[in-house]
């Protein structure tokens, strides 16, 4: 089935993520994931001003019923993200993993689909090809996404994690989809391994495709002003977070000779792994503010303390952040990713 793949824009134009990444919170805090998650988080964006579409009242059924099951086995297969750049905050974003896909394929192909499909066919038909990349050998699981600005403003998103043993087998594999020529350039033999191929997909087809290299350990003075904006990596390192693991440099490709792929569009790293605890995102001595001084919380926090968000209307619910994308350009861009999680006593 995974054998028959066509060019990876044959369709048209228009997390970080370890192998182990979807169980790593739960010896790490006490706080749980309700099951009700996907669903608050629904609630919260209508409360907010948006998310009234009933495509997005479908998505939110679809996920809320898998969620109900995925929750007792898996911690944090749902990601929702608040992402920052010139036009202000986008409130209407998420990711899903399938941590389970070797077990039911049938199962997670179905629920991505279905997730899809109120989209209309044109998208339908196009989720339902890119899903047989799914079962190359090297594929671990499949996640999908959604980034919501309006009605007629969304990208649909289908992401497949890399299993690292078999990295070779996968660049061979990707070689065959896009031109070599490009893809040398940061796959051409002893650097950091790909970890995940990421697709924003639309009703013509695939708009972008990016490329997720993972990079174990590195040093966060080496970083400024190279991949990360210089006055966050210096804040990192007053505050003594020396060194970064699990990083991830992402390239983007539009068209499949992009020269912009050989340049590092956005750099992700983790909260927990790097021990970032209770760093403060927000504020005078914020971590995002080292980046975009006066930068304040999204619309739909009514507070920020550490990497817990307060949602509006949600009384018994904290956002707590675990990821941070920011852009490696000069473009101001970031994107928060958060776990849905109940309050606490002393919150």
């Amino acid at each position: 089935m995974g054998e028959e793949v066509p060019s990876v824009f044959d369709c048209g134009r228009g997390v970080l993520l370890r192998p182990d990444w979807h169980t790593v919170l739960a010896p790490v805090f006490s706080r749980p994931i309700p099951g009700d998650a996907v669903a608050r988080m629904a609630a919260l964006w209508r409360s907010s001003g948006g998310g009234d579409d009933p495509r997005l009242r479908r998505v939110d059924e679809v996920l809320s019923d898998r969620f109900r099951t995925d929750v007792a086995r898996y911690s944090g297969v749902f990601e929702p993200s608040f992402s920052f750049d010139r036009d202000g905050w986008h409130c209407i974003r998420f990711s899903y993993a399938f941590p389970d896909f070797r077990e039911a394929p049938d199962a997670v192909c179905k629920t991505i689909l279905d997730a899809a499909r109120p989209f209309g066919a044109p998208l339908t038909t196009h989720v339902s090809r890119l899903l047989r990349w799914c079962f190359q050998p090297f594929i671990e699981q499949p996640i999908t996404g959604l980034a919501y600005d309006g009605p007629e403003s969304w990208t649909f998103k289908i992401y497949y994690q890399v299993d690292l043993r078999f990295q070779d087998q996968a660049v061979q594999w990707l070689a065959r989809l896009i031109p070599w020529g490009s893809l040398r350039w940061i796959l051409g033999g002893g650097g950091p391994p790909l970890h995940l191929i990421g697709l924003d997909v639309g009703p013509s087809g695939i708009r972008t495709v990016k490329l997720y290299l993972l990079h174990q350990d590195v040093e966060t003075a080496r970083l400024a002003g190279l991949l990360l904006p210089r006055g966050m990596a210096n804040h990192l390192v007053e505050q003594g977070v020396l060194r970064l693991c699990n990083l991830l440099t992402v390239h983007r490709m539009r068209s499949p000779d992009d020269p912009g792929v050989r340049r590092v569009s956005e750099v992700d790293f983790p909260l927990i792994e790097n021990g970032l605890y209770n760093m403060a995102l927000f504020g005078d001595a914020g971590l995002l503010h080292a980046y975009l001084p006066g930068l304040s919380a999204p619309p739909m926090c009514s507070k920020a303390s550490t990497r817990l968000l307060w949602p509006s209307g949600l009384d018994g619910t904290r956002l707590l952040v675990v990821r941070l994308t920011v852009s490696a350009t000069r473009e101001p861009k970031l994107n928060l990713y958060f776990h849905v999680v109940e309050k606490a006593a002393d919150d």
